[in-house]
């Protein structure tokens, strides 16, 4: 069975549907075509019924952009024939240079456990069985959750989250600074967005409406973060209810998830592919802390300003670069080592 055969048997509907209209520079690709060797990434959007992707279609036909660098595809209703499993149909897109992005109207994700170096959740509520889960999906691995809110977080919860060493943030400081997660953001491999992290006001058709929450401008701003990401894999997005037809509140819900949706393929698009896989495009700036016997190095990229430090792997003897920010540079050179930096150096 061949690649799209695999695919097709796995979904509802005619296995890839057309893409909107409003899309005028996204070719409908013929079958033979997909997962062949393009130059440009693919996005495979993947719903988890068919009124969704529906819903979503329309939806798009009132956005315009041009995504000249990417492949787009809008896939049917996943089925998951055959006792499939979701890694699966994971392992074989990513394997395709193709970022599947899952579209869930459920409370929570179904948890992938793909083979990946680190996963981020935008989620307000972390209670015990959402730690378990976390903790068995990231095991061994450098994980965060942002955006949380703490009347929502257990005790026991936070003391897991901190004994597995898993990066946190609550609502109110991501807010205060937004920029500060873009380091997060750009070491996730995968990330889920619980659309629950969203004001009521914002996205009113949740599994766990609330009145606070962030705005989706700033979700929309964390999901461009998630695109501009070279290590990324995949985006989830979950936790709006199923539609319910001619309902107001699911229209604007659905129209807050294509939107953020929608900043993750301009980010994408936008990408600069500055990953330092070389130091081609990079200027590097050593700090030497002698009283701590310590020394970094810190790479700025003179493409996108975006900054990596260079930190010794215990593990593999090896040195990596890590994402981090210019104040985690200026803090450092002040030595004053930053939490980043820290995390990053217990993980190791």
């Amino acid at each position: 069975m061949s690649s799209f055969e695999f695919l097709k048997s796995n979904f509802i509907s005619e296995g890839i549907i057309q893409a909107p209209s409003s899309f005028k520079n996204i070719n409908h690709y013929k079958e033979e075509q997909f997962l062949s060797k393009s130059k440009k990434p693919s996005v495979a959007i993947i719903y988890f019924n068919i009124e969704q992707a529906r819903l979503f279609n329309r939806i798009f036909n009132r956005y315009s952009i041009e995504f000249k660098h990417l492949n787009l595809y809008f896939f049917g209703q996943l089925t998951l024939s055959d006792g499939t499993s979701l890694d699966a149909i994971y392992n074989l897109l990513t394997s395709h240079r193709t970022y599947p992005v899952f579209i869930d109207f459920r409370a929570e994700p179904t948890y992938l456990k793909p083979s990946m170096n680190a996963v981020s959740f935008i989620t307000p509520i972390i209670n015990l069985n959402i730690s378990k889960n976390l903790l068995q999906l990231s095991s061994g691995i450098y994980s965060s959750v942002l955006a949380y809110q703490s009347y929502f977080v257990s005790k026991q919860s936070e003391k897991i989250l901190e004994e597995h060493n898993i990066e946190t943030k609550r609502l109110g400081l991501l807010r205060s600074k937004l920029e500060s997660i873009e380091p997060i953001i750009r070491r996730a491999e995968d990330i889920f967005i619980d659309m629950a992290a969203l004001k009521y006001s914002e996205c009113p058709s949740t599994f766990s409406p609330n009145p606070s929450g962030l705005y989706l401008e700033e979700l929309c701003r964390i999901s461009r973060y998630a695109g501009l990401n070279e290590q990324l894999k995949m985006l989830y997005i979950y936790g709006v209810c199923p539609p319910n037809h001619n309902d107001q509140q699911d229209v604007v819900s659905a129209n807050a998830m294509a939107q953020v949706l929608w900043y993750f393929l301009d980010g994408l698009n936008a990408r600069l592919n500055d990953y330092p896989i070389s130091s081609a495009h990079l200027k590097e700036f050593v700090i030497s802390l002698k009283d701590l016997n310590l020394s970094f190095s810190f790479w700025k990229s003179t493409l996108s300003g975006r900054w990596w430090v260079q930190i010794p792997d215990a593990a593999t003897h090896t040195e990596t670069l890590y994402p981090c920010s210019y104040e985690d540079y200026v803090s450092t050179s002040e030595g004053k080592i930053p939490q980043l930096l820290l995390k990053i150096l217990d993980f190791n």
